[in-house]
């Protein structure tokens, strides 16, 4: 499952993932743009918060296929600034993996993507690609009220 925010004062797009998670979930949601091009999020900046989903069930030949199928999508909707946050080393690892492939297949540039377990880490990072204010100290709880309320 994913829940979904545009926090037009910070300038990023916040996806909360829980499970049940998928990737052709994802996908819709990252393809979105194509079928509503007016929304004022497509192109932005992202938060990916990953910690409630265990991403070491996904294998190989998933990311693979996600990628593949992403790879025909326009690059102002795929070559953008994603901050990911996991719960795991192991996770970190497997996005990390699936970051370098993206490089490779010239779907996103890795330097446009950062990795981490800690959310004000991932905030601050995309703070420096929005050109936003300092974010509130409370995000970790405004961001999970935002994406509660879907958008």
């Amino acid at each position: 499952m994913l829940r979904h925010a545009y926090l037009e004062d910070l300038g990023f797009n916040y996806i909360l993932a829980s499970e049940p998670f998928s990737l052709d979930e994802l996908y819709d949601l990252v393809s979105a743009p194509l079928r509503e091009p007016m929304l004022p999020s497509s192109g932005k900046p992202v938060l990916m918060d990953f910690r409630e989903v265990d991403l070491t069930r996904l294998t190989e030949p998933d990311l693979r296929r996600f990628l593949m199928r992403k790879s025909v999508l326009p690059k102002n909707i795929t070559d953008i600034p994603v901050a990911y946050v996991v719960g795991t080393l192991q996770d970190q690892a497997l996005i990390r993996m699936a970051s370098m492939y993206s490089d490779l297949s010239g779907v996103t540039n890795e330097d446009r993507i950062t990795i981490t377990e800690v959310l004000s880490e991932a905030v601050s990072w995309l703070m420096q690609h929005t050109g936003g204010n300092t974010p509130p100290a409370d995000h970790e709880t405004r961001l999970r009220s935002v994406a509660g309320q879907g958008g």
